[in-house]
């Protein structure tokens, strides 16, 4: 064990912290998430606010490892496909997408394979758009949290059940709250894409 210096997330607020600094540790946050996916595929998958230790020179401390998650290749790759999309132009990876979500016999066009999937397009067109210029996310706005909650929904309702993406989906949605509570300003996209490993 080691010791790591910091405060908890509700401590660090209390002294009310510059819009610049909730800018940069989110920006933080947002990379330490993709460099798990994409680089090590494993996830740290307890992402509530008491394993995060913060800092006002903008360093992060990681705390309690209780919970790790090793991702699959082919489910990495299907949730970069949620951020690129080239899956909407492509039946192929399309299909790919189906076969590691929903299983090898399911149908790509049963239709709640596609309310799924229309789902997760329209949240991430809404809220990571592809198209430049492209506006840091605003993750105090209610709205975004609403809707991602409202995607969750949609996906447990039509059996998108995949362990693997309930991990993920989980680990990111811990993320979102954890940026949102932070009131951050975050350039998700462009840190996904960075990050992104080639298709």
């Amino acid at each position: 064990m080691s010791r790591v210096p910091g405060l908890r997330l509700q401590d660090f607020l209390k002294n009310n912290p510059c819009q610049e600094l909730r800018d940069r540790l989110g920006a933080d946050l947002t990379r330490l998430f993709f460099f798990q996916l994409f680089r090590v595929q494993a996830l740290h998958a307890d992402p509530h606010p008491g394993n995060y230790l913060f800092n006002h020179d903008g360093t992060i401390g990681l705390v309690d490892f209780g919970c790790v998650k090793d991702m699959k290749p082919e489910v990495v790759r299907c949730y970069a496909q949620f951020w690129s999309r080239e899956w909407v132009h492509d039946s192929k990876l399309y299909g790919e997408i189906i076969r590691v979500i929903f299983g090898p016999k399911v149908s790509p066009n049963e239709p709640r394979v596609r309310r799924c999937m229309n789902g997760i397009r329209h949240f991430y067109d809404k809220f990571h758009p592809l198209e430049k210029p492209r506006k840091a996310l605003d993750l105090a706005d209610s709205k975004f949290m609403d809707d991602l909650a409202e995607l969750a929904k949609t996906l447990l309702k039509n059996k998108f059940l995949s362990p693997e993406f309930l991990f993920l989906s989980r680990t990111e949605s811990g993320m979102c709250n954890l940026l949102h509570i932070l009131k951050a300003r975050v350039a998700t996209t462009d840190i996904a894409l960075q990050w992104m490993p080639p298709i």
